[in-house]
């Protein structure tokens, strides 16, 4: 497979600070309307800010204890999944709420960061933990392991196997993933997760170079590289019509 891999720039983002006050299990913070409330999934009690999630559809709210759970609902509401256990009816999901791990503030779900597959369990085992900063997602994966991802990485964990049979949605494990060596432009290899131990944080970009709309990436990296030079490392790959399936999967 000839895939080009261009390092554009590179510069460890400072690592935020990690800490968080509790009182039982309730943060100090902004409030706590969505403790004690039943998770419109699972139908269990919410117990833990920092883990919770609120969807907002047709202008109701769907609390959810689990990050996962929400994620669920929300594949299920949008079609992309069939129907699954309290599934409201098909509408318009308007608004979605995380709360920041490290300091319980309301966070709109597609603009936070997801850490998956740390050592630290969510009250339904789902796995997913939300930040506000990503420098404090990259310190909590130094610390409890996992990977960082944004919203549409999160949403993938749930879109493997059979999504219509309840509570039974692991996720697929892409991690050998971060080990596939990459050739730089200087002719060294380096991976994904040789990258991450030092800290720094990583945009990938991969695109099939006949698909138009994948094409526009370049235009997004372009204007992401802008926003984010001297912070992070972006790494651009990209397969051509005539790789097979296997050279791909490589």
């Amino acid at each position: 497979m000839r895939r080009r891999v261009f390092l554009l720039g590179a510069v460890a983002l400072s690592a935020g600070a990690f800490g968080f006050l509790m009182l039982g299990n309730r943060f100090v913070g902004s409030g706590d309307d969505v403790v004690g409330r039943r998770c419109s999934y699972c139908g269990m009690e919410i117990r833990d800010r920092r883990f919770a999630a609120v969807l907002v559809v047709n202008g109701e709210k769907l609390f959810y204890d689990d990050v996962g759970c929400m994620m669920i609902h929300y594949l299920s509401v949008e079609g992309i999944i069939p129907p699954v256990s309290n599934t409201p009816v098909l509408g318009k999901v308007e608004k979605i709420h995380v709360y920041d791990f490290v300091t319980s503030e309301e966070v709109d779900g597609f603009a936070a960061w997801y850490v998956l597959g740390s050592r630290v369990e969510t009250p339904m085992r789902h796995g997913v933990i939300a930040f506000k900063s990503f420098s404090d997602a990259v310190e909590f994966t130094r610390r409890e392991g996992g990977e960082v991802v944004g919203w549409d990485g999160a949403l993938q964990t749930f879109l493997g196997g059979d999504m219509h049979t309840d509570m039974e949605h692991e996720g697929h494990d892409y991690s050998h993933a971060f080990h596939i060596p990459l050739t730089t432009v200087d002719g060294k290899t380096v991976t994904v997760s040789e990258i991450l131990r030092q800290g720094k944080p990583v945009l990938l970009v991969f695109f099939a170079t006949w698909c138009p709309t994948c094409s526009k990436n370049t235009s997004t990296l372009s204007a992401a590289y802008r926003k984010f030079r001297g912070k992070a490392l972006v790494l651009l790959s990209s397969f051509d019509p005539r790789d097979t399936s296997e050279k791909i999967n490589q």
